[in-house]
């Protein structure tokens, strides 16, 4: 972040020939701006290049009906009707399924002299969390993961091998686009209290068909399971190694809520956010062209100095925290209270449960490396 912010408020990076958002107000700007489009379609098409469009139809027919990758007025639609599915009341209601999971997984792990963190606890919660709001069965649940996860790789950045990339991505999308499409017909049969049967209830008054249904439920998916995961692993890690955190939340939990803010402001698993120039348009006197695209780098925005007191610092009483991590502007993270929600029971169970936690000597914490917009671990092995 510190070399990111020292290049100056917006720059040009000529390799792959996009901009550099690093500064907190004009990150605001940006977000809000109707000038900037979060239709990122041109970015994936120009990284395609040399890959026939048939390859990644399925891929580009899901993303392009999300309300993530949509401008008003077709967002305006399509967040109203995911947000009937998350909404507070449904989330007071689900509290209890969240608790279960967490106990279930903590079972899980005790007994254990180490455990990777990553992959028996990080990775399984929001999976079992979502499938739990979806109404999911058990046995599809693995394949739930792998499905988003290779979409959000490709949706992301991944770029050591574009083709393989994309042909994974693509199946991704074809698979839950089936498997929701079957749902829908079933939802309609029989209803019940999950995300997908409150969709249903409210499209018609939205005035959208089933294949937004379809990309509005894919999204909270793939959003939803990926990037959570990867924000309790950057937490963990940050709580573990810096400051003694862990021990000290251990003999005042009253500072949990504000320490999970500020992990989160100091890692976000999403370093970038894009957007794209709808028209010429001059910013920090940089002169950017219609269609030239913008990466805001959320870890350099998280700690502009003249937002953040210590920006650099873990601080654990921070009381004023309005970090970009879960966006800001019409795109703020819909399913950032669930989010919230989850991180908040995991680690007040892991507080009490494991006094001597920390990281395993011998086994190296990997960080993923396959995505330039997601950041976190691909192990994180921990001793009890």
């Amino acid at each position: 972040a510190s070399l990111l912010r020292a290049q100056g408020k917006l720059f040009y990076w000529p390799q792959d020939q996009f901009w550099v958002l690093t500064d907190y107000d004009l990150a605001g700007l940006v977000l809000k701006s109707k000038d900037f489009s979060a239709d990122r379609s041109n970015f994936f098409m120009a990284r395609m290049s040399g890959c026939p469009f048939h390859k990644v139809a399925n891929f580009f027919d899901v993303v392009k009906k999300m309300m993530v990758t949509s401008d008003a007025p077709g967002h305006t639609a399509r967040r109203k009707l995911a947000a009937f599915g998350i909404a507070d009341n449904v989330l007071d209601n689900f509290k209890p399924a969240v608790d279960k999971a967490v106990d279930m997984l903590i079972q899980n792990v005790q007994g254990k002299k180490t455990f990777d963190f990553a992959n028996e606890v990080a990775l399984p919660l929001p999976c079992t969390v979502l499938a739990n709001l979806f109404c999911i069965p058990e046995e599809k649940r693995k394949d739930f993961y792998k499905w988003s996860n290779d979409m959000t790789q490709f949706f992301g950045g991944a770029s050591e091998n574009i083709e393989l990339d994309a042909y994974h991505a693509n199946e991704g999308a074809a698979s839950l686009k089936k498997y929701f499409a079957e749902l829908i017909e079933e939802r309609r049969q029989n209803p019940k209290e999950d995300f997908l049967s409150h969709l249903l209830k409210n499209q018609q008054s939205l005035g959208l068909d089933d294949s937004e249904v379809i990309s509005q439920a894919v999204m909270m998916l793939v959003a939803g399971t990926v990037t959570t995961t990867d924000q309790l692993c950057n937490n963990m890690f940050l709580m573990l190694t810096t400051d003694l955190v862990f021990k000290k939340l251990q003999k005042d939990q009253t500072l949990l809520e504000s320490t999970i803010e500020e992990v989160t402001r100091l890692d976000p698993a999403v370093n970038f956010v894009f957007r794209v120039a709808k028209k010429d348009i001059t910013l920090e006197n940089q002169n950017i062209k219609a269609g030239e695209l913008i990466f805001i780098s959320n870890h350099a925005v998280n700690r502009d100095p003249q937002v953040f007191e210590l920006p650099n610092d873990l601080k654990m009483d921070r009381t004023r925290n309005p970090h970009f991590s879960y966006g800001n502007g019409i795109h703020y993270c819909l399913g950032a209270r669930l989010a919230r929600i989850q991180m908040k029971s995991l680690f007040e169970k892991m507080l009490v449960t494991f006094p001597n936690l920390d990281l395993a000597a011998d086994q190296k914490p990997i960080k993923k490396h396959q995505s330039l917009a997601f950041s976190g671990f691909e192990t994180l092995v921990l001793k009890i």
